[in-house]
């Protein structure tokens, strides 16, 4: 027979913050990343990752369960939010991974402002269509529109990680932020 989940019993009252992203120490109560009862099974004995939007929420998770499946080394990138970030090395450090990188970096704006050239699909047909296809729907960032800082975020990223562990197994783009609109403000006002 399963296992039965662990049921956590806790109101939760409605919560908003003014800045994007969130900060996590402000919740109340705190999210929790990662069950007590989980074992990890040294899926990730020796591994390295690097997880975006690691400081907090679904980021945090992910690390925290690197770092329980054995990670070697584990970096996260976050925007600003050093105090989330912090805790989160704090608490893989804690699981028994020996080391843990939180790496300062905006990587929320991969395309240039809309005064870039940007404009055809001309300007994004190479590669296979498949990839023509991500790109047009905004989920993969065209090559020759990306933003230098952008581009030069991620590669002093990745620069530090292989520095620091000698390598990069595992990359988990998670960096996001959610703004709550209702469709009347996304689309204009039905008619």
């Amino acid at each position: 027979m399963a296992a039965q989940p662990e049921v956590v019993s806790q109101a939760i009252k409605p919560q908003s913050q003014e800045v994007q992203p969130g900060l996590e120490f402000k919740m109340d109560p705190r999210p929790q990343s990662i069950r007590p009862s989980y074992k990890g099974a040294r899926k990730l004995a020796g591994k390295v990752a690097v997880i975006t939007g690691g400081d907090s929420g679904i980021g945090r998770a992910i690390a925290i369960h690197f770092a329980r499946e054995s990670a070697a080394g584990i970096a996260i990138l976050y925007k600003d939010e050093a105090k989330d970030a912090q805790e989160t090395v704090t608490q893989v450090n804690a699981e028994g991974c020996p080391s843990c990188l939180a790496i300062a970096g905006d990587i929320g704006d991969a395309q240039r402002g809309p005064s870039q050239k940007h404009t055809s699909q001309a300007c994004c047909s190479f590669g296979s269509t498949a990839t023509a296809n991500l790109i047009a729907a905004k989920l993969l960032p065209c090559p020759h529109c990306i933003s230098p800082s952008f581009a030069q975020v991620c590669e002093d990223a990745i620069a530090s990680v292989v520095k620091e562990f000698g390598g990069l197994d595992v990359l988990v783009l998670n960096a996001a932020e959610q703004v709550r609109r209702s469709f009347r403000e996304e689309k204009g006002e039905l008619h």
